[in-house]
C-alpha cells in the first residue's frame, strides 16, 4: 500500500521539483508578501521593512552611515547645543533637492541665525516612501541623540496610499517570517503570494477604502501619539507640521484632509504647536512650489516656504528659549 501511495505521489513530487527548480533559475518570485523587490539604493530592515543602504546616492542626496542624509552627529551633544530632529518622509527627506536646500537645513539655519551664541545641529529623520509608522520606529533610535526639538512632517502621503499586501504595523511580523525554512521554498513563497495578490485585489478591496490604507486612520492616530509621548518623555519639544496638497493630490486621495484633521486634533490635545501648511501654500503659484509633474514633493521654493514658517512658529512660541529654560546644555 505505502509504495503504491509513494508511485502515486512521485510525479506529483517531480513536477514539484521541476517547478522549483525553474523558479529558482527564473529568480521568481522577484517580490515576496514580506517585502518588495528592493532597488540597489535599498536594504532591508526586520522593523522598517527598508532603508536607504549608507553610501547610496538617490538623485543630489548621497546617504549617510545612518541610512538617511545629512549630518551624522556624535551620540553625545556638546555643551551650548541646540539639536533639531526632523521625522518624515520623502518630502522630509528632501527628494530632488540638494541638502542645503532641505526644509531641514534652511530651518536650522533661520533660528541659529536667531540666536549667535547657541549652537545648532540637526538630524533628518527620514526616508523615500516612509509611513508614520517607520516614522515611529526611527524616532525611537534617533532620541537617544537627544534632540531639544522634533519637528513631524508625517501623513502627507505614504499613510493613506493603498496596501499591497499588508498593514504597515504587519512589517515586523512578515520580515521574520522571511527566515522561515519553508519561506526558502519558491513554490511555497509563489503561492502565498497569489493568495495575498487575490485577496489584495478582491476581497480587501470590499472593505471601506480607509481600511484598505498602509495606515488607517486609528493607526496613524496611534503613532502620532505614540511619537509624541516618546518625544515627552525624552524632554524634547515638538512642532507638527500639517502638510500642504496640491489640488490634484488632493483630487485624487479623498482621504487625505481625515488625516491632516488627526493631526490638528492630536496636536491640539497635547499641546504640541502645529501649522497648516497649506496656509503659508495658499496665495502662491502652486506649480512653483512642487517638483515638476510631482505633485507631492516640495520644489526648491516649497522648502524655502516650509522652513520659514518652522523658524516663524518656533520663534513665536518661544520654543528654543522654553527648552533653555529646561535646562538644556
Amino acid at each position: 500500500m505505502l509504495k503504491g501511495i509513494l508511485f502515486r505521489a512521485l510525479p506529483t513530487l517531480v513536477l514539484l521539483l521541476a517547478l522549483e527548480l525553474a523558479l529558482r533559475a527564473l529568480g521568481v518570485p522577484r517580490e515576496d508578501t514580506c517585502i518588495i523587490d528592493l532597488e540597489d539604493v535599498w536594504e532591508t530592515d526586520p522593523q522598517l521593512g527598508f532603508l536607504l543602504r549608507p553610501g547610496a546616492t538617490i538623485g543630489p542626496a548621497t546617504v549617510n552611515a545612518l541610512g538617511m542624509r545629512g549630518p551624522v552627529l556624535p551620540l553625545v551633544k556638546p555643551p551650548g547645543t541646540f539639536r533639531i530632529l526632523y521625522v518624515g518622509d520623502s518630502s522630509c527627506f528632501g527628494l530632488g533637492v540638494p541638502e542645503e536646500g532641505t526644509f531641514a537645513a534652511l530651518a536650522t539655519a533661520e533660528l541659529a541665525a536667531a540666536f549667535p551664541d547657541t549652537r545648532f545641529e540637526y538630524l533628518i529623520g527620514a526616508n523615500p516612501g516612509w509611513s508614520s509608522y517607520q516614522s515611529r520606529v526611527m524616532l525611537e533610535r534617533l532620541l537617544p541623540y537627544a534632540p531639544d526639538l522634533v519637528v513631524f512632517y508625517v501623513g502627507a502621503r505614504n499613510d493613506h496610499t493603498r496596501a499591497r499586501y499588508f498593514t504597515d504595523d504587519e512589517i515586523p511580523a512578515r520580515m521574520a517570517r522571511r527566515e522561515a525554512a519553508w519561506h526558502r521554498v519558491r513554490v511555497l513563497r509563489s503561492l502565498e503570494l497569489v493568495t495575498d495578490l487575490a485577496w489584495n485585489r478582491v476581497v480587501r478591496r470590499l472593505r471601506p477604502r480607509a481600511e484598505q490604507t498602509r495606515v488607517p486612520p486609528e493607526a496613524f492616530e496611534r503613532n502620532l501619539r505614540a511619537m509624541l509621548d516618546a518625544t515627552h518623555r525624552a524632554g524634547a519639544a515638538a512642532l507638527v507640521l500639517v502638510p500642504p496638497v496640491a489640488k490634484r493630490f488632493g483630487a485624487r486621495h479623498k482621504l487625505v484632509p481625515e488625516y491632516q484633521a488627526i493631526l490638528a486634533a492630536v496636536a491640539a490635545e497635547y499641546g504640541v504647536p502645529s501649522t497648516q501648511l497649506q496656509r503659508v501654500f495658499d496665495g502662491q503659484d502652486e506649480r512653483a512650489l512642487y517638483v515638476p509633474e510631482d505633485d507631492v514633493h516640495p520644489s526648491a521654493l516649497g522648502h524655502r516656504v516650509i522652513a520659514q514658517e518652522i523658524a516663524r512658529v518656533a520663534l513665536e512660541l518661544g520654543v528654543v528659549e522654553s527648552t533653555e529654560k529646561r535646562g538644556s546644555p
